[in-house]
């Protein structure tokens, strides 16, 4: 079997005054296995001969652009910045899935890109992706990344690819003067649920010691102590980093310039740099960090500890920091004190089997550092189960053939036929439309409309423009959006997902106040059109029916719909003594699941009646009043 296509990228390129370097720079990516689209060069105002240089280099090279930005008085980092969105600039109209922000003063082997553009293919939640860098290029093998304390989940700026799903989903790079842009960009690509991740297979050689384009190594030591301070680096590591720094040529010396710089920026109240929420973050790593370190246990071989990364997974509108792990070509998850339960990060929207060979799997989980007690993951089309003591159980997945959408549309009830052209008939249309900011700021008026709906809090309610955005622009490479609108208002949209040969619904959501013109069967009818013209099979709503409930509304609602249960096999193995007795006694399963129905019934009437009551007692006017607040 060949392997999947690699995804086409781009590379943009802010050079300033970078004459003495950007020569090799331009040979080692014209000599790459695999070429970028285009790959846009900007002049940022360069005093040094940079521009013609890269002339000469791209000669018979068209797909190499030099753009040339007026001259502006000194170097910073804000002005790169606007130097690389200049460049972006220059690729609209291109179809690539991953754009790269490449310095001008380093060199590459030869299968760089196209070893990192694999890790994309892989890892479909792989967001910002790059290698780590050298100074001395005898010995590559002494990275910046090769140290204990190393930061896998950091992507240094001397070669950052994003997936463009992901750059668009953050808003791109902060325009900070002080500098690490690429450290604000990864720290908000993990807030908003995506991985970042420094692969240890290629290292790029940096032809100048990090910094110091315009001032010496202590002074580039200081600034980087400044730094730490405007993105709320933690005292105890800071600490820690300096005494670290110690060890480094001139020694002693530039542990005490990143202490200078960091107390310097306390003493003054310098303002940070990033927002409130990226500074308790990067603290809550760091602190995960320094407890890796502090523990037993070696290092894996990308020189980080052995104590499991955490990835960020997004969980009921907030964001959960969970312990995970790469097997074979899936991240996994563990969830549970009592017990770890494994599970494969975003197996719903893998495009193919997530787990290709389970026995291979089990094995590599038993020796991960994870650990995990018992592992729940999707039977792949082969419908193989792995050799080790397991439960299999089936998931009734609601889907609707599309293949033939008269037939639906007959075999729906007479009533549902009716909603649907009432919606017409009271002004409702339903058109295809793209994520930009007038649907993401559609899309939180609907959120903000009220604090509960199905009788349970809507974990969606409160978000600002930025997380709607966020939280939406996830596989923009497969996903669709339909929007209901009546005149110019956003009533209702649903975003689906292409998954090999189905459309999964991510999100369907509608106004509470506009039920009457039924936007949500407007929306399914529509979307039963658009996914057969795409040459899909079927449309997926999630689950039939969810715990026991089979009678609760939403199960009505889809059946009224044309949806129909359709069995897909899960297996649960048990990995170690702990999950036999889980896997025995059945408690692999989720609490709801094992409650009968009636008692399920009756316990979400006592949820919906409390909440109802908190809601009339001005739990939806505090909310408010938070939402509305300055942020500050």
């Amino acid at each position: 079997m060949s392997a999947p296509p690699l995804p086409g990228y781009v590379l943009v390129t802010p050079a300033r005054n970078e004459a003495a370097h950007i020569g090799a720079t331009l040979e080692s990516v014209i000599a790459q296995t695999v070429r970028p689209l285009r790959w846009v060069i900007v002049d940022d105002g360069s005093t040094d001969g940079t521009a013609e240089v890269v002339t000469t280099h791209a000669q018979g090279q068209d797909w190499i652009e030099l753009l040339r930005m007026p001259p502006r008085a000194a170097r910073e980092f804000a002005g790169k910045v606007r130097a690389f969105e200049a460049g972006r600039a220059r690729l609209n109209g291109l179809d690539y899935v991953v754009i790269g922000n490449l310095d001008a003063d380093i060199t590459l082997g030869p299968r760089h890109f196209e070893s990192l553009l694999a890790h994309f293919v892989r890892e479909p939640r792989l967001g910002v992706a790059g290698s780590p860098y050298a100074e001395d290029p005898d010995h590559p093998q002494l990275h910046a990344y090769a140290h204990p304390g190393a930061n896998l989940e950091h992507v240094s700026g001397a070669c950052q690819l994003f997936r463009r799903a992901c750059y668009e989903a953050i808003g791109g790079y902060l325009a900070l003067p002080g500098g690490g842009i690429d450290t604000a960009a990864g720290l908000a690509a993990r807030a908003a649920g995506w991985q970042t991740r420094t692969y240890n297979e290629a290292v790029c050689l940096h032809h100048r010691p990090v910094g110091t384009a315009e001032r010496g190594r202590l002074a580039a030591r200081f600034q980087r102590g400044v730094r730490a301070w405007t993105f709320g680096g933690h005292p105890a590591w800071e600490l820690l980093r300096g005494v670290a720094d110690m060890r480094r040529p001139p020694f002693m010396l530039m542990g005490a310039a990143h202490w200078a710089g960091y107390g310097w920026a306390a003493c003054r109240a310098v303002p940070r740099a990033v927002p409130p929420a990226l500074v308790a973050q990067h603290r809550q790593e760091q602190l995960l960090r320094l407890g890796k370190l502090v523990r037993p246990g070696g290092q894996d071989e990308g020189g980080s500890s052995r104590a499991q990364p955490r990835v960020a997974v997004p969980h009921k509108g907030r964001v959960r920091w969970l312990p995970a792990a790469r097997v074979g070509d899936c991240t996994v998850v563990a969830r549970g004190r009592a017990w770890r339960h494994g599970h494969v990060l975003d197996e719903n929207w893998y495009d193919g089997d997530a787990v290709k060979d389970p026995q291979a799997f089990v094995q590599a989980l038993r020796s991960s550092p994870l650990a995990p007690d018992l592992c729940t993951f999707r039977v792949g089309a082969s419908g193989v189960v792995p050799k080790a003591p397991c439960r299999i159980h089936e998931e009734l997945l609601a889907e609707i053939d599309v293949r033939d959408p008269a037939a639906w549309w007959a075999g729906v009830p007479q009533q549902t036929r009716k909603n649907v052209r009432r919606a017409e008939r009271k002004g409702l249309v339903v058109r295809e439309v793209s994520l930009d900011e007038r649907l993401v700021q559609g899309i939180q008026r609907i959120y903000n409309e009220t604090p509960i709906r199905q009788g349970r809090p809507f974990w969606h309610y409160g978000k600002d423009v930025e997380a709607v955005r966020r939280e939406n622009a996830t596989f923009l490479d497969r996903a669709g959006f339909l929007g209901a609108y009546v005149g110019e208002e956003l009533v209702g949209f649903i975003k689906w997902v292409r998954v090999g040969r189905r459309a999964r619904i991510m999100q369907i959501l509608a106004l509470v106040r506009e039920q009457d013109r039924r936007p949500t069967m407007a929306l399914i009818a529509h979307a039963v059109t658009v996914t057969h013209q795409r040459g899909l099979e079927a449309l997926v709503y999630d689950r039939m029916v969810y715990g026991n409930n089979a009678a609760s509304p939403m199960t009505e609602f889809k059946r009224r719909m044309g949806f129909c249960p359709v069995a897909h096999q899960h297996v649960t193995v048990a990995l170690t003594v702990r999950g036999h007795v889980v896997l025995a006694l059945g408690l692999h399963r989720p609490f709801a699941e094992r409650l009968p129905g009636p008692v399920v019934e009756r316990l979400l009437g006592w949820r919906r009646s409390a909440l109802e009551w908190w809601q009339s007692h001005g739990f939806s006017r505090g909310r408010a009043s938070q939402r509305e607040a300055p942020s500050g």
